[in-house]
């Protein structure tokens, strides 16, 4: 990372006497040198560190050099030396250790900047980025999309006595009187500024520094830094907002990774105003779109992944990390927002079925974002869209009931249950309990017995007796007793897997009658 003179000059604070630094000092300074009275050639991009005895005259020096002199020159003249950046410090300290105290300071920001693309390189999270930015900068950061919700926070550094930060530890802002009564003009003035803005919060008193980060030059986010100190000058010195700049082109290239394809944003923005109709009983899926948007060619596997979120008053921009996690691990998949729902079509050409590992990043951010994921069965054709859309959204409310700690979840593990559904919608469920089970059922009712389980338990443990007496805490001896005395009572010895299987649709269907009965689409 290239740093400037303000950055020096904070490095150094307690060891200068006079200084004079242009206003346009900007972070270009990547190496430093001893300068001598041989140096004619003078660098942009270098420090130069001297004796008072070395510095050149105002003359032979060129604008914008940057210098520091230990001493005062006889003589000296800080008007003289005003085209330049100069900085003199005390002589009574060693000028080699000093010397290395500049190396160590360029040497720890170019660690920064190499974190930073490491960062970048390994597709971090936002999260993670800003968890660096608090290391850089010891303040409090957050992230928020053009919105107004909160993408990220740091995690190691708080923002204390803060109501303001309360709220985006929560996760939204939307209750925050300050963004409620001014956030229009002040969001406003932060776009058309492009350049980082100081201002006081109304709730806290303390200086936030915030940036508008654009995506194809459109304000996409906002990145603010919050000051420890309810400071009544700014706080924020010119070395911290320019190398807060600096941290915003890099949040910036992170976002640019993860930006939806200028047809994603096309269909986004279609939804915004209206444009996109609802199809297929599907809110917000324009299908027409869709098919449009994705190559569907043949002798390819497709999978779909419909994201649904319990909150997305609260939510952050799930669409913009999830879009990446997606994009960036799998090749040709696309993601699309549609009103509520955000879905991806998955390519699959060159997957069996969705990575584990790019399953269980999927659960990261699900769990962070409070939402939930129906992966579809796989498919080929086109054609087959609209039946396998309808399948995943009629699934994923259901699963968010019934298995609420299951983020990501697989249609096939309810496809059973959206069959009988479906079933049960045009028929008289109560006709397809088996009249074995039935007889069972009611001689339980009669004389307290405990047959109809005991066969349930039988036969989901494909008739193992050792199994099935654990899980029902009895002796083998007993429940194989059990097991004869229901062979004789329906004089059936069960050996026939196709009456097994019969069996066993009733019991599924029995086990989940409650179920379908209060699934609400």
């Amino acid at each position: 990372m290239k740093i400037s003179m303000y950055t020096v000059e904070n490095a150094i604070k307690p060891y200068i006497i006079e200084k004079t630094l242009r206003s346009d000092a900007a972070m270009m300074i990547e190496s430093a040198l001893f300068l001598d009275s041989e140096t004619e050639l003078y660098r942009a991009d270098c420090l130069y560190v001297c004796l008072s005895k070395h510095l050149p005259i105002p003359i032979l020096i060129p604008d914008k050099t940057n210098i520091i002199c230990l001493g005062k020159p006889s003589a000296y003249a800080v008007e003289a030396y005003a085209h330049i950046n100069l900085i003199l410090v005390s002589d009574d300290i060693n000028l080699k250790k000093f010397f290395n105290t500049i190396l160590g300071t360029l040497e720890k920001y170019t660690m920064w900047e190499e974190k930073l693309d490491c960062l970048l390189k390994n597709h971090a999270s936002l999260q993670e980025f800003l968890d660096l930015g608090a290391v850089i900068f010891k303040e409090p950061m957050c992230l928020l999309d053009y919105h107004h919700n909160v993408l990220a926070t740091t995690s190691m550094i708080d923002s204390q006595d803060d109501d303001f930060w309360t709220y985006l530890k929560k996760g939204y802002i939307n209750n925050s009187p300050e963004i409620i009564s001014h956030k229009q003009d002040k969001f406003n003035d932060i776009v058309d500024a492009r350049s980082p803005v100081a201002m006081i919060s109304s709730i806290s008193g303390k200086y936030k520094l915030i940036s508008a980060i654009y995506v194809d030059n459109k304000p996409i986010a906002f990145l603010a830094m919050i000051h420890s100190t309810k400071d009544k000058n700014n706080p924020f010195d010119i070395y911290v907002q320019q190398l807060f700049n600096f941290f915003v082109n890099s949040i910036t290239q992170r976002l640019h990774q993860s930006a939806l394809t200028s047809k994603n944003k096309q269909l986004a923005d279609e939804k915004q105003n209206g444009a996109i109709q609802s199809n297929f009983n599907i809110p917000g899926l324009d299908l027409t779109q869709i098919l449009k948007y994705f190559d569907f060619k043949a002798g390819k596997q497709f999978q779909i992944a419909l994201f649904q979120f319990n909150e997305p008053q609260k939510k952050p921009d799930h669409v913009i990390e999830i879009s990446y996690t997606i994009e960036a691990a799998i090749p040709y998949s696309k993601c699309v927002l549609s009103g509520e729902l955000f879905i991806a079509v998955i390519d699959l050409q060159y997957h069996a079925y969705l990575p584990k590992a790019v399953a269980k990043r999927f659960i990261g951010i699900l769990e962070k974002n409070d939402g939930y994921c129906v992966l579809s069965p796989v498919f080929h054709l086109s054609e087959e869209l609209p039946h396998v859309l309808l399948q995943v959204s009629e699934v994923i409310n259901f699963c968010m009931r019934l298995q609420p700690d299951t983020r990501l979840n697989h249609y096939h593990d309810y496809a059973v249950l959206h069959c009988l559904k479906a079933l049960s919608e045009n028929e008289n469920m109560s006709y397809i309990l088996h009249p074995m089970l039935r007889k069972l059922i009611d001689y339980d009712i009669k004389y307290g017995t405990d047959y109809y389980d005991t066969l349930k338990v039988y036969l989901k443990n494909n008739c193992s007796i050792a199994e099935s007496a654990i899980i029902k805490h009895m002796h083998r001896n007993s429940f194989l007793y059990r097991i004869k005395r229901i062979k004789e009572l329906l004089n059936n010895d069960l050996d026939d897997c196709d009456l097994r299987f019969k069996l066993l649709f009733s019991i599924y269907y029995l086990d989940c009658e409650n179920i379908i009965t209060n699934w609400v689409d």
